[in-house]
């Protein structure tokens, strides 16, 4: 999450308005991978990540008036089920 940060920083350095934003990142497929915060992955690329940059980002985003945040997904959904123990990194019947 300190790219997205980072990143943010660097926007709001060069555009004190935004008139509009897209989230547009996405991954799936990925082997379990924890963030330096002890989350997983593709948790925070796909759901956790766009949320922190809008966030981020809003006060721009207001000064702007009416600035529509775009939020894009997929059907990938379909294909899997939420295991809650990734959340947070820890599986609680990992042996």
């Amino acid at each position: 999450m300190t790219s997205i940060r980072s990143f943010a920083r660097r926007l709001l350095q060069e555009n004190p308005e935004i008139h509009l934003l897209v989230n547009n990142a996405g991954v799936s497929g990925f082997p379990k991978t924890l963030t330096p915060e002890g989350l997983d992955l593709t948790f925070v690329t796909n759901y956790v990540g766009p949320f922190l940059l809008t966030n981020l980002l809003q006060g721009a985003l207001q000064r702007a008036g009416p600035a529509p945040v775009v939020n894009v997904s997929s059907i990938r959904h379909a294909h899997g089920y939420i295991d809650e123990g990734h959340l947070t990194g820890w599986r609680p019947f990992d042996l």
